[in-house]
């Protein structure tokens, strides 16, 4: 069993949690500095299963930073695009857990990831060389 974030794949870097609070932050039209703010204080509502699916997410960031229902759609694609980068791993990554499911093993993963990875999950390689997990 592995954990996803700082072992399967890097944890975010600030400059990648920045990047990520401008790109929704375009997509909302609304300062970058709201969509920090909301990372920061709503880490545990969105890690711990509260917001399950994207468009939930979507829908609470967007109440917490005041932004248009209309961007809803921007937003929940900006997500996704996200949740798709975070799941890139190193190659060295992929080729270790295929030798050891070529030895036999078995693997997994436990995750407290945020909806956008959860959604994003089955087209990422790491889900080719899971057998099981949840994220």
């Amino acid at each position: 069993m592995f954990d996803l974030f700082g072992t399967l794949v890097d944890a975010p870097t600030p400059a990648e949690r920045t990047r990520a609070a401008d790109r929704l932050s375009y997509a909302i039209d609304c300062p970058s500095r709201a969509v920090e703010n909301y990372f920061r204080s709503t880490w545990h509502v969105r890690h711990d299963g509260t917001l399950p699916t994207v468009p939930e997410l979507a829908e609470h960031l967007l109440r917490a930073v005041g932004g248009p229902a209309r961007a809803h759609g921007r937003v929940e694609n900006e997500l996704r695009a996200l949740g798709r980068t975070r799941l890139e791993p190193d190659a060295t990554v992929v080729r270790t857990l295929n030798r050891l499911r070529d030895n036999g093993l078995r693997l997994g993963v436990l995750s407290d990831a945020t909806a956008e990875i959860a959604d994003t999950w089955h087209g990422s390689p790491l889900s080719a060389v899971i057998d099981t997990g949840t994220v």
